[in-house]
């Protein structure tokens, strides 16, 4: 086997094993083919799987090791039947598999030797099992995962203890090896489930429910029973309170950390460990049944829904700013006072997938957020509860919802609202905006246990609301879904508001220069909406943005063609009917204009005698921004001074600052679409000299074809727009 570039390959074993499989099963049922570059990954790991499923006759080979293929797999060792070890592809799997784990077998040579037998005994170690160099089905399984069993950088030594010794007393009764590398999260959080459930003797699935909290002894100062003791002290510390130590004692270490966990849970502060307490040590929403004084809803609280509340003993109640049904109502703030309760505001719109955050997003939704606070008259430092409804990955709180978070904060301050931010999401999105210092109270959405923000991670340290569980209270008109949240008590909602404000003319212009439309992709800022800014100017041509609020949808009028996520849904009478004389159907307009996904806008046109102008006008999908109205975003691209005997010394100049600016802006989008408009205008301002469109495309081709690399669109555009407008002018000359 040779190496072209040896510089190029990160660990030359794990190349070799790449190799070897491509080399062996490439062709073969099941299999698919891995690039060999000698990094290890779940790529590799999986074709490692699916080779093991071909040499052990499973039909339909997949990427995961499941039962059938645990039930195939023979148990491996040096003292092997001979028949399983001498050139046997499946130890070639198995030593594969060690080099990716950073184990040395010695060689990838199919004999279970001496060698091979050392580098199990090593992982064994590692993984704190019985060393005795024996590959069991079920360690096999352990071996092609991506787990680690050495401390891993970032990883906690404390925490690698516990995996370690969960390992030790409990592998293989809970199932699989779990990974030793330090870092705790829901493998480890779900190991320690399983164990308390094998000390139970009940069934051992890794999920808390009833029966599982039942089979748990209450613990106290002196306990002898060692082995809850153990997993006591492995739950404190994963949860942020140092027992100082794993001894399996209860001792003062113990106590005292039991009695801090209780307090910041807001639980009884007694020191002993009982149903609710070892419930909120192992599972996010703790045990559903304790009381609670908070709750939120998406239902209108109306006279009868209070009472019920409050007769349920709950005192705050959570209602939404904005989202059409379920958003605040009329006289709803009203009665939740007079009943005797108070409120806190939760934003939330289209929060449930990663693709709606972004930095952008957040300083939009910060300026609609206030704005609706303020219509209901909420007081300074009411805390408002931005939403994050979804199961977000660690990634995706990187990527995705700090910048958007950031966005939140960066608005607050610039704008210095008198509002406080807050956020509702799993555990670690929490943690993590809340530590980055973008929000200062946490609303956690713990009773969705399986979200993987939830599982294995503590409750954030700024934590105010958790919300635990979902159902109904009440009967006939009192009848009210609500979901039950502990309120730890830092912040209690309000009690009551001042008079409603409207929105300032500050809070339309910050909307504005945030919203994601054509004059924000083109960098423009306003400073008024009275104000109209120039980014063009001359004697022929003049290219202006501006923008309006208004309480009704306003249409555009003259000639117009309404595009929508890069596809034609309307058009002005006979638009379409110069297609056919220049060979062009609405289908091949279509497929260039499908580039365009996401631009939404609408083209109209005006003339008069001596000009006209384009206009294209974004009412961001007709959506009514509550407080505002609708917002209108505009430019305007106005031909002027249309006088023959003046234009032929006037054009060029103008011309060469119109391909200018186009090339400019040609990387965006709506950057594109104004130049092709501008080209367009100045088509007609050739035909009034009266050039032909033809002679235009001959003579000016090359040089548009420049200013804009989708020459194509030019020309399907001007061939749409040029005659209507000169037909247009000539009616009106």
């Amino acid at each position: 086997m040779s190496i072209k570039n040896i510089d190029d390959i990160n660990d030359i074993k794990v190349y070799e094993v790449q190799d070897w499989l491509n080399s062996t099963y490439l062709g073969r049922y099941g299999y698919n083919y891995i690039k060999p570059d000698g990094n290890t990954g779940w790529k590799t790991i999986r074709a490692l799987i699916r080779a093991l499923q071909i040499e052990l006759g499973i039909s339909e080979p997949s990427d995961n090791f499941g039962n059938q293929t645990m039930a195939a797999c023979p148990t491996l060792s040096i003292d092997s039947n001979q028949s399983l070890i001498v050139d046997s592809n499946i130890v070639r799997i198995l030593q594969g598999a060690m080099f990716c784990k950073g184990y040395s077998p010695g060689d990838v040579t199919g004999n279970f030797d001496l060698g091979t037998k050392e580098g199990i005994i090593r992982i064994q170690i590692d993984a704190s099992i019985a060393a005795d160099g024996v590959v069991t089905p079920l360690l096999f399984k352990s071996l092609l995962t991506m787990d680690a069993y050495v401390l891993l950088p970032g990883g906690d030594p404390n925490v690698r203890t516990i995996q370690r010794n969960l390992n030790r007393d409990y592998f293989p009764n809970i199932g699989d090896l779990i990974s030793c590398d330090g870092i705790y999260g829901r493998t480890t959080c779900k190991a320690m489930i399983m164990a308390v459930q094998f000390e139970g003797a009940i069934s051992v699935d890794g999920i808390w429910g009833p029966a599982t909290q039942a089979s748990l002894p209450t613990l106290t100062y002196g306990s002898t029973r060692r082995t809850y003791n153990y997993i006591l002290q492995y739950a404190l510390y994963a949860n942020g309170f140092n027992p100082n130590g794993f001894d399996g004692s209860f001792g003062n270490g113990c106590r005292t950390a039991v009695k801090a966990f209780q307090e910041f849970c807001a639980l009884t502060i007694d020191g002993s460990v009982g149903p609710q307490t070892w419930a909120s040590l192992m599972i996010s929403k703790g045990d559903v049944n304790r009381s609670a004084t908070a709750c939120d809803c998406s239902s209108t609280v109306t006279p009868a829904r209070a009472v019920t509340l409050y007769n349920s003993g709950y005192r705050i109640v959570g209602r939404y700013l904005t989202g059409g049904w379920k958003e605040i109502h009329p006289g709803e703030l009203d009665t939740i006072f007079d009943a005797g309760l108070k409120i806190f505001p939760i934003y939330q719109t289209s929060s449930n997938s990663a693709s709606y955050f972004n930095y952008k997003r957040g300083a939009v939704d910060a300026v609609k957020a206030v704005i609706a606070a303020k219509k209901y008259g909420f007081k300074s430092n009411t805390i408002i509860y931005f939403a994050v409804d979804f199961d977000a990955l660690d990634h995706h709180v990187t990527n995705d919802i700090l910048p958007y978070f950031r966005g939140i904060r960066d608005q607050f301050t610039t704008m210095n609202y008198k509002y406080r931010i807050g956020i509702y999401g799993p555990r670690n999105v929490c943690s993590r905006v809340g530590n980055a210092g973008y929000s200062v109270s946490s609303f956690v959405a713990d009773m969705s246990t399986g979200f993987s923000g939830n599982l294995g991670y503590p409750l954030p340290s700024d934590w105010n609301f958790d919300q635990i569980l979902e159902y109904s209270i009440g009967n006939g008109d009192g009848q009210i879904a609500i979901d039950k949240n502990i309120c730890r008590g830092h912040y209690t909602g309000e009690s009551s508001v001042n008079e409603p404000e409207g929105s300032t003319e500050a809070d339309m212009i910050a909307l504005v220069n945030n919203l994601d439309g054509m004059t924000n992709r083109l960098g423009i800022t306003f400073t008024s909406p009275s104000l109209e800014v120039p980014i063009i100017t001359s004697p022929i041509i003049d290219i202006k943005a501006g923008f309006s609020i208004s309480n009704t949808f306003v249409e555009g009028d003259g000639i117009s063609v309404t595009v929508q996520n890069g596809e034609i849904i309307s058009a002005g009478s006979n638009v379409f009917d110069v297609f056919g004389a220049f060979g062009v159907d609405s289908a091949t307009l279509g497929g260039i204009l499908s580039s365009w996904e996401g631009i939404d806008f609408k083209i109209s046109m005006q003339t008069t005698a001596n000009s006209f102008k384009i206009n294209l006008i974004n009412q961001f999908n007709a959506e009514h921004f509550s407080g505002i109205g609708y917002v209108t975003e505009k430019l305007i691209i106005e031909f002027k001074n249309l006088d023959a005997a003046v234009l032929e010394t006037q054009l060029a100049d103008a011309y060469d600052k119109i391909l200018e600016w186009i090339e400019d802006n040609s990387d965006l989008v709506i950057g594109v679409v104004v130049g092709i408009l501008i080209v367009a205008g100045v088509a007609v301002i050739f035909g009034i000299l009266g050039i032909s469109i033809l002679s235009i495309l001959a003579a000016l081709g090359s040089a548009i074809s420049q200013g804009v690399a989708t020459f194509g669109v030019i020309i399907i555009f001007m061939i749409l727009f040029t005659d209507k407008i000169l037909d247009l002018i000539r009616n009106n000359t």
